[in-house]
């Protein structure tokens, strides 16, 4: 009522006096110059507030002044997960210091003729599948990282089992 500009605290009248239109005097809601837009706004976020605030007691209640808050509490963190490490060969591939040591006993291969891959790889690959050594394949153009995939993947045959 105070925001609006009606009933009894405003105007002094109750809504039982016979003299009703004293309201109606007081403030002309039809009046297209004025401008309610700040009051209903006004009202709208005290009553979101309110619907979103938590009190210190539940329930409904009446009060008269300030509603007493209390600050929501503030979820836990969530625990940071480590990622599990991966295997040191997931692929069931030869590792960095197998492929070393194939290259080192310059062990005796065969690569696949038919070339499974494409772009600069497929140009390498087509460089180096007529060697048959580890130190030839090297030196036809594979890389350390060509040599490792292409035995993990099959596409190179190794005469010996691969060093553990």
């Amino acid at each position: 009522e105070r925001l609006f500009g009606g009933g009894e605290l405003a105007t002094g009248l109750r809504e039982d006096d016979s003299d009703s239109d004293g309201v109606a005097e007081y403030y002309e809601s039809d009046d297209s110059f004025i401008d309610d837009s700040d009051a209903f706004a006004a009202a709208d976020r005290r009553d979101a507030a309110a619907r979103t605030t938590t009190t210190e007691h539940a329930g409904y209640f009446a009060i008269s002044g300030d509603l007493a808050t209390v600050e929501a509490p503030k979820p836990p963190p969530k625990p940071v997960k480590k990622k599990p490490r991966a295997a040191p060969n997931p692929s069931g591939g030869p590792t960095a210091a197998q492929v070393s040591a194939l290259i080192a006993q310059d062990a005796a291969l065969t690569v696949n003729p038919a070339n499974p891959k494409r772009g600069d790889s497929a140009q390498r690959y087509d460089r180096y599948k007529v060697a048959t050594s580890a130190r030839q394949l090297i030196e036809l153009g594979a890389s350390r990282a060509d040599f490792k995939n292409d035995l993990a993947k099959g596409f190179i045959a190794l005469a010996i089992p691969i060093p553990f």
